[in-house]
């Protein structure tokens, strides 16, 4: 992506500025990570705050997943919590 911008003869010099192009790919790293999150947290709060959605939704996954909906999982989550 740097090497597009730097050989590109539509953008100003200015453009192509080192301190410019850090920036850019702060904002290139930045989205790449904290978007994802962003929408995992929401969509995460949706289903929580709808209890239809949340039933529909473990229903699903125990058909999909018959061994993991078997599991006894906060006991998984104490003992890796207390692993820490």
């Amino acid at each position: 992506m740097v090497s597009s911008i730097l050989a590109s003869d539509k953008l100003p010099d200015e453009e192509k500025d080192l301190a410019r192009l850090a920036d850019e790919m702060e904002v290139v790293v930045f989205a790449g990570t904290d978007t994802p999150s962003q929408v995992m947290a929401i969509t995460l709060f949706h289903i929580l705050w709808n209890p239809e959605v949340h039933q529909k939704l473990k229903a699903e996954l125990a058909g999909a997943f018959p061994i993991a909906s078997d599991a006894n999982w906060n006991k998984i989550f104490r003992n890796i919590f207390l692993m820490w």
